[in-house]
């Protein structure tokens, strides 16, 4: 999983939209798709290079236009043999796992890239917020703002590694590990939402801005406590 995720998104969806909705020539091994109608096939590929072109969607072999295959377009007989079947069931075990692959992939690099901007540019921002409001307010601490950024790179961090983690925990488990991280999630969106409304904020405005301090040091709170939820539920 750490080499694969070193590669890009767009890459691991079009990996996955190939393995899914392709098959191989037998000739040449090109991806063919199918979109419609019965299931002999010809590839153009071949058919340009005066190779053998023909073959069927369901089994994957070389039309047999004089025997088995013959002109049974819609319902060849292999569709009903027992190693095509087993084929078949080998290659959506394939697919159910390569989609799981792009699922936590896309998660991870999600969280991956807020915490890196959130990491360097929110905590800039913060900092100045600091600074303004000490400067408006001698005496007054922005350090709390400071703190709720430092705690979503936090739990940004966690995240993603937690989706690597989660990429390999059983199929029982995982439906807890999505009930827990879609709560520690909301409440990183949220807070990250509040942050950004206050890094807009005019602080020498008459007009308080609508998220006070306890509000944020609240939520940043309840992150807190989610967080230890997740913690406990992945151990």
């Amino acid at each position: 999983y750490q080499r694969r995720v070193h590669g890009e998104a767009g890459e691991s969806d079009n990996l996955a939209y190939i393995v899914a909705n392709t098959k191989p020539c037998p000739t040449c091994q090109t991806p063919v798709e199918k979109n419609d109608g019965c299931m002999h096939m010809s590839c153009t590929q071949c058919a340009a290079a005066k190779r053998k072109k023909d073959w069927c969607w369901v089994c994957g072999q070389h039309w047999d236009f004089d025997g088995a295959h013959g002109s049974n377009w819609y319902n060849p007989p292999c569709k009903s043999d027992a190693k095509v079947k087993a084929k078949e069931s080998e290659a959506a075990k394939v697919q159910t796992e390569l989609y799981k692959y792009v699922k936590y992939y896309e998660k991870y690099a999600e969280h991956d890239k807020a915490r890196k901007g959130q990491s360097t540019e929110d905590i800039r921002k913060a900092e100045n917020y600091k600074r303004h409001v000490l400067e408006a307010n001698p005496g007054a601490d922005g350090t709390y703002v400071v703190n709720a950024v430092t705690a979503v790179v936090d739990a940004r961090t966690y995240l993603k590694f937690a989706y690597v983690y989660a990429y390999y925990i059983s199929d029982e488990r995982r439906e807890f590990f999505d009930f827990k991280i879609a709560q520690v999630e909301e409440v990183v969106s949220n807070l990250s939402n509040m942050l950004e409304d206050i890094y807009r904020h005019d602080v020498t405005s008459l007009e308080p801005c609508k998220w006070s301090r306890d509000m944020v040091v609240n939520i940043a709170a309840r992150l807190k406590l989610e967080m230890e939820g997740l913690q406990v539920g992945l151990e």
